[in-house]
């Protein structure tokens, strides 16, 4: 059995298309054949960032109109017979999971599991200097141990439900109410608007650094430094106790799913319970 997937999207969905389809497969004995396009909402290859089990391979390509994606596409193109579209696999997951084809090519973002926390994301193995770069991040926050440290994940741009159901000023009344409980709590701040992190940082870290930020100025996903940035974001993430994140963010889901640590949703119904916790 060999499967197709072309992962679509932002980083999270593409790792979550690749554990999903995997997970699903393995117990038939499957293959995975995954491939991964560097376009302008990821410009980077997967082997940049971690690497996978033996028996997925990834076919790095670089988006655009030219010869060598042609060539790519017309060697995948003689192992399947079916090609799937994101609305099919949407649609075909209603009723449960969607157990991938022998010899059928998905493209698409969504994940083959009708709930997506159910997907197991432990087959990534990161880039050494990546890891590296997110330990020593925890490692400073940390202090050996004095401080426990809580991730927040504050996604914005183009994400309208984020911004929406998230807003700022909730995530701001529960760090006051974790500093509150314990006054060596550090936070882990991930973000792709650096005005947050300036924000942040004016009303918090004044007389203490309380809040920590990525140390990469790069926060674009068009390139490679962009998107190792945003990998690592990830990963120090997922090393931390517990995760508030955005409501409808793949990349809070991968954190929390990554670290196997909880997760909160931040949001104006879900506040009270996340108060009530402490």
């Amino acid at each position: 059995m060999k499967v197709y997937v072309e992962p679509i999207g932002g980083l999270c969905n593409r790792m979550r298309v690749i554990a999903s389809a995997y997970q699903l497969i393995r117990p038939q004995g499957g293959k995975l054949v995954v491939k991964w396009t560097a376009n302008e909402e990821l410009n980077c290859p997967a082997k940049a960032l971690f690497s996978l089990p033996r028996d997925i391979r990834v076919v790095d390509v670089k988006g655009g109109d030219n010869l060598a994606e042609k060539l790519v596409y017309y060697r995948l193109r003689l192992g399947y017979r079916y090609r799937v579209g994101n609305n099919q696999v949407m649609n075909a997951k209603q009723a449960g999971n969607l157990i991938p084809q022998d010899k059928t090519y998905y493209e698409t973002c969504e994940t083959f599991h009708k709930d997506s926390r159910d997907v197991d994301c432990s087959i990534f193995t990161p880039a050494p200097e990546l890891e590296t770069l997110a330990r020593e991040k925890i490692g400073k926050i940390t202090q050996g141990g004095q401080h426990p440290v809580i991730g927040l994940h504050i996604r914005r741009t183009d994400h309208s439900v984020s911004i929406r159901q998230s807003p700022t000023e909730l995530f701001c009344r529960v760090l006051e109410a974790r500093l509150k409980e314990n006054p060596d709590t550090r936070f882990y701040l991930a973000t792709d608007d650096g005005s947050l992190r300036k924000f942040f940082s004016h009303t918090y870290n004044r007389d203490a650094e309380i809040v920590f930020f990525n140390d990469s100025k790069a926060l674009g996903r068009d390139t490679p430094a962009g998107i190792k940035a945003a990998f690592v974001e990830l990963l120090t993430l997922s090393m931390t106790r517990r995760i508030y994140g955005s409501c409808g963010s793949s990349y809070t889901d991968m954190a929390a799913a990554m670290g196997g640590i909880p997760l909160d949703y931040v949001t104006a119904d879900a506040m009270d319970g996340i108060l009530g916790k402490l």
